[in-house]
């Protein structure tokens, strides 16, 4: 079973990615701050995909993704940065960091079940 942590602030948004991600054969785990989701990389080495909030409590999205390329066993793991930002200057910062998508809110729940599945099929 492939696995992705999702850090978002909003559980509302965490919900609506549950249930986009319902049908899939995915284990989900959620958290609701920068450091929660840095624990769960510190404490586990088999996540396969990050979808994080930019801006959240304490540790930012793009701080988290920056210490998770520190993390050996992070440094290629695919994230996706969710954001009502569309800054130019930081989705330059989040590609330097190897971001793989941001997408911007609201978020369409088949769009980024689609972009999901596409990433989890990359995963080896």
């Amino acid at each position: 079973m492939k696995n992705i942590l999702i850090i978002d602030d909003s559980q509302a948004l965490c919900e609506v990615l549950l249930q986009a991600l319902d049908d899939k054969r995915y284990e989900v785990i959620s958290r609701y701050s920068g450091q929660e989701g840095h624990g769960v990389l510190e404490d586990r080495d088999d996540i396969d995909l990050m979808i994080c909030d930019l801006n959240l409590p304490g540790l930012g999205g793009l701080e988290l993704v920056e210490k998770a390329r520190q993390m050996d066993r992070h440094k290629l793991l695919p994230v996706i940065i969710i954001s009502g930002d569309k800054s130019e200057e930081l989705v330059k910062e989040a590609r330097r960091l190897g971001v793989k998508a941001w997408m911007t809110k609201p978020l369409d729940p088949i769009k980024i079940a689609s972009m999901i599945d596409d990433f989890m099929a990359e995963v080896t």
